[in-house]
């Protein structure tokens, strides 16, 4: 500390504390990441949401009737999903690929069907007169949909050639 400057304070947490935040379900970012971690983060939540995407099939195929809220669960995901891909992905992007932002948005919209579809999936199978053997037809054909975004997802936005945390380059043929 400087000379002369004062310890900040706070009345209930003492010095420079700050309360931990509430737990959340999934990794927790600091808004501060480092590229090479937001990918490894996002690609874990591919991982996580593939095999989400699994055990829908697989409840689909064997016991339609507890569809209801793996689809709920399947669209409180995405969100979170399309969250961090908000406020982790598209600073990384920013940092280290000048063209990272653009190519996230029209990701995001061509993806943005699928996350309508889920979205209305989710609505339909809330309601009372939800036909599981409807909404078992129609996760099939959205699974296969999601997974394909996730492969395009990791395929543009999460490569480690893009998000690694040494953008600065130094030309070392010359000695």
């Amino acid at each position: 500390m400087r000379a002369g400057a004062r310890a900040m304070k706070s009345p209930k947490h003492g010095p420079a504390q700050r309360p931990n935040p509430a737990p959340h379900p999934g990794p927790r970012p600091s808004p501060a990441q480092r590229p090479s971690e937001v990918r490894v983060l996002m690609l874990t939540e591919c991982d996580s949401l593939r095999t989400l995407l699994a055990e829908i099939g697989t409840t689909a195929r064997r016991e339609p009737q507890r569809l209801p809220a793996g689809i709920v669960e399947l669209r409180d995901r995405l969100r979170d999903y399309r969250a961090r891909e908000e406020t982790l992905l598209r600073p990384a992007l920013a940092a280290t690929d000048h063209a990272g932002p653009a190519r996230l948005t029209r990701i995001q919209a061509a993806h943005a069907p699928r996350i309508v579809a889920v979205e209305e999936l989710a609505a339909r199978a809330q309601r009372s007169d939800a036909d599981p053997r409807e909404l078992a037809l129609r996760v099939v054909v959205l699974r296969s949909e999601l997974e394909r975004d996730l492969d395009e997802d990791e395929r543009c936005l999460l490569l480690p050639e893009v998000l690694q945390d040494d953008v600065c380059h130094c030309d070392q043929t010359d000695g």
